[in-house]
């Protein structure tokens, strides 16, 4: 299967698909990319991370252009960090869900102002601090909590537990499906957002946003966060380590990760002979 037309916007999820495991841009992957700029092909990042998280990938790029982050939720520049797009979740809406999810035992967080809020000093939050390298805040009680604060600007709550919790949670949080958004990104990780947000809204507004009919988008992904971006643009590369239901939505499986799979998609459905 090949692209319906040629490929005019790549945008590309970072976790498990740009990064390898040490959470770097592999030296091929950087030069398969820079080949598609200069080829005309606008590039940029689609990414449930956060901002602070996501910008320092983009500039290492040198990607000014509008790089999508919380799912979607903010969606800025990455040079003169100029926000384009925005969506938080309401307060009270976040206190509700908050306390149905201090009900179970998993770690449970915010994103704040693109700073990090945990309940404790958990596995999630050192992952944040060191891996995503952004400012953690330990709180305790998040829904007490959030109902000292005015309207603080929340873009996601986080939740990670045992997997198999994982769905019972879900269950548990069925009557705010039309209220928010809820993703499992992946088997132990729930994110909640703002109703409508996930990344295949993100890739309709790229489309909009740089005037490419969305059937010259190829995307790239490997997890359930990313099936939404699948369906919305014209041809969608899915890691060959992906998660199943990511690899049974995607036009195509490729090579794994750790096997530069990004620039292997570039180089089969992008790129031109030079």
């Amino acid at each position: 299967m090949l692209p319906s037309q040629p490929i005019r916007l790549v945008a590309i999820d970072l976790d498990d698909t740009l990064l390898n495991k040490q959470k770097q841009i592999s030296v091929r992957n950087r030069n398969a990319l820079q080949r598609a700029k200069d080829q005309g092909v606008v590039v940029t990042l689609v990414t449930g991370r956060m901002y602070a998280s996501a910008l320092p990938y983009a500039r290492s790029l040198q990607l000014d252009l509008p790089i999508v982050t919380y799912q979607g939720g903010l969606i800025r520049k990455s040079i003169s960090q100029e926000t384009l797009f925005e969506s938080i979740l309401d307060r009270n809406l976040t206190w509700e869900i908050c306390r149905i999810l201090e009900q179970f035992p998993g770690d449970l967080s915010l994103t704040i102002d693109d700073e990090f809020y945990a309940d404790s000093e958990n596995e999630t939050a050192k992952r944040y601090r060191e891996l995503h390298h952004v400012k953690v805040h330990i709180i305790g009680c998040l829904s007490d909590w959030l109902q000292g604060q005015n309207a603080p600007n929340i873009y996601k709550i986080i939740y990670t537990d045992m997997p198999e919790r994982i769905l019972q949670v879900m269950e548990a949080l069925r009557p705010y499906a039309n209220r928010a958004n809820l993703t499992r990104s992946y088997p132990a990780f729930l994110e909640i957002g703002p109703r409508g947000i996930h990344k295949g809204f993100a890739i309709h507004w790229l489309a909009q946003y740089f005037n490419i009919p969305e059937a010259a988008i190829l995307v790239m992904g490997d997890g359930g966060n990313d099936i939404d971006m699948f369906e919305a643009a014209g041809f969608s590369v899915c890691m060959g380590d992906g998660q199943p239901e990511a690899r049974a939505a995607a036009s195509y499986v490729g090579k794994p990760c750790e096997e530069d799979g990004v620039a292997d998609a570039l180089e089969r459905f992008v790129l031109r002979e030079e």
